[in-house]
Parts: C-alpha cells; sequence; structure tokens
C-alpha cells in the first residue's frame, strides 16, 4: 500500500477515532492485543490501513496509536506471548453516533441495537443479532405500542385544546408501524397539525428513552449524560449527518454555496436521504418528469 504524502483529514480521523472507541466500548475488557486493536483500526480504515497514515520509517502500530489514538489506547510494555497489549483508556472520548442513536431507538426496522455498557457508563451500537458481551445491557427501542400510545396521547392533547380530531381519530385508533405513512398523511391533511405532532413526538421520544435508561442504571449523572447524548444526536441528525460522520450542511437552512450550486445540492440530497429509514422514504414524492428524465439516462 502506498503511503500517503499529506497527513489525514480532520473529518478522517473524527471517523477513526469515533469508530475505534465504538468498538472498544463493545468490549468490556481494559486491555487489547496489539494484533487485535491492528485489525479493528484496519477494518475501520478499508481499504487502505493504519501503515498508509504514517510517513517516513515509523510504520508500527504503536506509533499510530501515539499520533492518532491518544486518550483512546495507550501501547503498554506488557506481553502476551510475542504480542504487546495496549491499555484500553478508562477515560475515553464519547463515540460520535451521527444520528444512528437516535435512528437506531425510533425506526421502525431498526438495523441496529442499542446497548449500555455497565462497565463504562456508556451507550453502543451493534447490528441487530450480533452477539454481544453477556454484561452489556439492551435499550429497547420504541415498539409498536409506544408509536400507538403516542398518536393516541396527541389525539387526546388536541381535544383537551377543543380542537377537532375527526380527521385523524380512525388513523390513530388503529396505529399499526406498517401505516405511519398513512397517520402523516392525516396529519398534514390539517394545517399547522403536522407540525405541532412533530414537535410532540420528539419530546415524547426523550421522554421514553429516559425511562429505559432509568431501567439500566440507577446513576442520576451517568442518566442526564445519556439522555443529552441522545438529544444531540437528534440535532445532528437534523443537521444532515450520515453515519460515516462527515458534517454536511443542515437540510434546514443551506449554505450559501450548497444553495448555488447544484452539484452541492445533489450531494446534500444524497447524504439527507442516507439517514432516513423505510417508513421515511415511502413519503418521498418524487416528479414525474424527474421519473421520465432518469428512465430516459438509463436507456441510453
Amino acid at each position: 500500500m502506498t503511503q500517503v504524502s499529506s497527513p489525514p483529514s480532520p473529518d478522517a480521523l473524527e471517523r477513526l477515532r469515533s469508530a475505534v472507541a465504538q468498538h472498544l466500548n463493545s468490549h468490556q475488557t481494559s486491555k487489547i492485543l496489539g494484533t487485535q486493536l491492528g485489525a479493528m483500526i484496519n477494518g475501520v480504515l478499508s481499504p487502505d490501513n493504519y501503515k498508509s497514515w504514517l510517513g517516513g520509517n515509523r510504520t508500527n502500530l504503536r506509533s499510530f496509536v501515539d499520533h492518532f489514538l491518544s486518550g483512546i489506547v495507550t501501547p503498554t510494555p506488557e506481553r502476551q506471548g510475542y504480542d504487546y497489549l495496549y491499555q484500553v483508556d478508562s477515560q475515553r472520548i464519547t463515540p460520535s453516533f451521527d444520528g444512528a442513536l437516535w435512528k437506531a431507538f425510533c425506526s421502525t426496522r431498526p438495523t441496529e441495537t442499542i446497548y449500555f455498557n455497565p462497565k463504562q457508563n456508556t451507550l453502543f451500537l451493534l447490528g441487530t443479532g450480533i452477539d454481544v458481551d453477556v454484561d452489556a445491557q439492551v435499550i429497547q427501542g420504541l415498539s409498536e405500542q409506544d408509536h400507538r400510545e403516542m398518536s393516541l396521547r396527541f389525539l387526546a392533547l388536541l381535544e383537551q385544546e377543543g380542537k377537532s380530531t375527526q380527521q385523524i381519530a380512525d388513523t390513530a385508533e388503529n396505529f399499526e408501524t406498517s401505516l405511519y405513512a398513512a397517520w402523516v398523511t392525516s396529519l398534514k391533511a390539517v394545517p399547522g397539525l403536522f407540525k405541532k405532532w412533530g414537535i410532540q413526538r420528539v419530546s415524547w421520544i426523550v421522554e421514553i428513552f429516559s425511562r429505559r435508561v432509568s431501567d439500566v442504571t440507577t446513576d442520576e449523572a451517568t442518566r442526564e449524560r445519556l439522555i443529552a447524548e441522545f438529544q444531540a444526536d437528534r440535532a445532528n441528525q437534523l443537521k444532515g449527518f450520515d453515519r460515516a460522520g462527515i458534517k454536511t450542511p443542515s437540510t434546514t437552512m443551506p449554505t450559501q454555496h450548497a444553495s448555488s450550486s447544484a452539484e452541492g445540492a445533489r450531494h446534500l440530497l444524497i447524504r439527507a436521504l442516507e439517514t432516513l429509514d423505510n417508513s421515511q422514504l415511502s413519503k418521498i414524492m418524487v416528479p414525474m418528469d424527474v421519473v421520465a428524465t432518469l428512465l430516459t439516462q438509463s436507456k441510453l
């Protein structure tokens, strides 16, 4: 592999540190073998490897850790056989979930599961169905019953305010996650109702997440920190962060450059689409002239 001629970008370094921290949070151990750490790093950097980030003659793992993973892992003189051990720092950086934490909790079809590490008092994500250390505790995402109760709660709130609920009552009372698009459509049929629902929904989701966190830890400081991380992750999702951790312009407040650049707008749209689950994607309406143009291009 050819060595890089310049240092990695700040975004690339941030993605690396966040990914390594998240991997280590899923393994409740104080030390890790160099071969295991190297394989983990190379998996994150693939198709590159950690040696491609180092210039000159210092291309060993210890140099890489000193340069790029300070505060996450520390080299030690200890060995296990011929392999050096690395100390997993107790004060690791908090992984940046870039909207994935919120999505995993709220999605009707989550692809990742949220876990709480009781030894580190941190959260981490793993693909649904992947085995995890026995001490890790699952933070259950929103169930169909949770979604239904929020819709009924919203219905009751409107009734308390003396507002007509006839147009959404039937959808709320027969709510199913597979029919979420129908629920949204019924809300949008009444001016201002969908926006009001969005505000209330976020508040109730945080409330439910708070209860889930209380089920896995009684430490108030930890609970408050995890709730704050969850709320911050929602803000990250709104700003258009993708899963890899690259910051993009907000979809609600586009930068002047993105607004004036068609290419920038395309990239922004692509990254926004990457943050949506299936139910959100199903609500997107594409103009027929765009569809016709794409079909024509596909035949060229």
